[in-house]
């Protein structure tokens, strides 16, 4: 059976809990020497997750463990624990690698690896056509603004959304200018703060999307649509040995993109680097759909 391996970064003891069941339960003061005497990584089997085309696949979760120092690092996984996880993917006899993001790396893996940005752009696409839609309104016709637009995901998201709105705007994490609040639909990126973003300033039945963001409070404010995108529903009820933190059956588009990757032995780079091309996302749209795999939107649903 063919199988992938997923690795999972952690920063504090808090997000191993989160993910790991077994830990839960567990006091900081045991799992604090738990760490300083095991190995940087934790793994858990994922057996026969399931296509609609009634295929099978297996996988690895690498935890990646929080320091045990206990300082804070940063939340990506780096270029050297990247390798590391990926020595551990190849004994598993892994085929192939996925991480959240993108990472500059000094040389290529042995292994294969993919870091679902093409997906994850897709995602975000259609949570974003998907709430528009719902308000009977056309991309077209709508001013868009994306935080966060320095990432690989934001340029890629800026190519794809070019081709669809009436007008773009790309901004960091460091400034948010006048323009957010001109727009109708705002996308942040990756973390990107708050910055100077009030909701009670923005255009009327605005828009925003949030990928890997806190969501925003002030639902007061009902004619704005607040919706999270990068989640994908599974074609099966699937018992996953980690904590998603997702709706249930549901998964991370990077996460997915592993999986379909592995469904269709394509055992190579796929969205790996920031040249991750438009054609990618409408493929792993079509494989995504060919497998049963859907983006999950609960707050825009399918129209």
């Amino acid at each position: 059976m063919n199988s992938f391996a997923f690795v999972v970064n952690l920063s504090t003891i808090k997000q191993l809990k989160e993910l790991s069941p077994a830990m839960k339960m567990l006091p900081d003061s045991f799992i604090k020497p738990f760490l300083k005497s095991h190995p940087d990584f934790k793994i858990f089997r994922v057996k026969k997750i399931r296509s609609i085309r009634a295929k099978e696949i297996e996988g690895y979760f690498i935890l990646s463990l929080p320091p045990k120092d206990g300082l804070q690092e940063n939340k990506d996984v780096t270029a050297d624990k990247l390798i590391s996880a990926a020595a551990i993917a190849e004994k598993l006899e892994a085929r192939i690698i996925g991480i959240d993001g993108f990472i500059p790396l000094r040389k290529k893996l042995k292994l294969p690896l993919t870091t679902g940005i093409a997906l994850a752009c897709w995602s975000i696409f259609e949570a974003v056509y998907r709430a528009t839609k719902a308000r009977k309104a056309d991309l077209k016709d709508l001013d868009l603004v994306i935080i966060g637009a320095d990432s690989a995901l934001g340029r890629l998201c800026a190519r794809k959304f070019s081709e669809h709105v009436r007008q773009l705007v790309l901004i960091d994490t460091k400034d948010l200018p006048a323009a957010v609040n001109n727009s109708d639909i705002i996308i942040k990126l990756d973390g990107s703060h708050n910055g100077n973003l009030n909701i009670f300033e923005l255009r009327p039945k605005a828009v925003i999307c949030n990928y890997n963001c806190k969501e925003e409070k002030g639902y007061s404010r009902r004619d704005i649509a607040i919706i999270n995108a990068g989640q994908i529903k599974l074609p099966f009820a699937e018992k996953l040995e980690v904590k998603t933190g997702l709706w249930a059956n549901t998964v991370s588009a990077p996460l997915a993109e592993t999986m379909l990757l592995t469904f269709e032995e394509r055992f190579v780079n796929y969205s790996w680097d920031e040249n991750t091309n438009l054609d990618k996302l409408e493929e792993i749209a079509d494989i995504a759909s060919r497998h049963g795999f859907e983006v999950w939107v609960p707050e825009a649903p399918v129209l």
